[in-house]
């Protein structure tokens, strides 16, 4: 499938955070976003910008009919981040990985094309 990641960088070149394409439905045309900014740069719409643009690249390059974002449910910052886009929270799958040890909860996000024109016109 395809992927694609890329780095965020302030005109400094300081190394902000990563967005990229995690995965690539094909048959159903759906991409699974994945990113992550350093803390030191959360709250200043950075993350917001560089997750707007992959999505609309989803939509308007790749075609894309719905594009997903997983994140742990405690991570409350990844979820504003989703949310702030326009991604719909579908659901939290309970346990759904275990990281340390530690099994965590799930929060599935998406948006779908048609939500993405009505943000958009």
């Amino acid at each position: 499938g395809i992927t694609f990641e890329t780095c965020v960088y302030l005109y400094d070149n300081t190394l902000v955070g990563s967005v990229g394409i995690v995965g690539f439905d094909n048959t159903n045309e759906t991409i699974e976003l994945g990113y992550w900014i350093a803390e030191e740069f959360w709250k200043n719409g950075i993350g917001t910008q560089a997750v707007s643009l992959l999505v609309n690249f989803s939509f308007k390059a790749l075609k894309a009919n719905r594009i997903i974002v997983k994140c742990n449910s405690l991570n409350i910052s990844s979820r504003k981040l989703a949310e702030k886009v326009g991604f719909t929270l579908d659901g939290i799958l309970r346990n759904h990985a275990k990281i340390n040890g530690q099994y965590i909860n799930k929060c599935f996000y998406s948006l779908l094309r048609s939500d993405w024109n009505c943000l958009t016109e």
